[in-house]
């Protein structure tokens, strides 16, 4: 489709459809955060820090692999797509 020809229906349908998909994963996985993260959920375990921080440390590890596997592109898609 040349863009110059589309409709405006036919233009936010193909952003819809864009939105939809998310970033291409990462070729190469950079595990190291991820190991981090899962590292400083046992130590606080460990240490019997409050269990008032445990959805912090399970943010913290949601995170870090959502970044090693899709890049920090993935929150700008995240937040696009969490708008429509």
């Amino acid at each position: 489709m040349d863009i110059k020809d589309a409709t405006i229906q036919e233009l936010e349908e193909a952003l819809a459809e864009r939105r939809a998909q998310p970033p291409a994963m990462l070729e190469k996985t950079n595990w190291e955060p991820v190991r981090a993260a899962c590292q400083s959920v046992c130590v606080s375990m460990r240490n019997e820090e409050s269990c008032e921080d445990e959805e912090d440390r399970q943010q913290w590890v949601y995170d870090a692999a959502m970044e090693a596997v899709y890049g920090r592109d993935i929150w700008s898609w995240m937040d696009a797509v969490g708008d429509e």
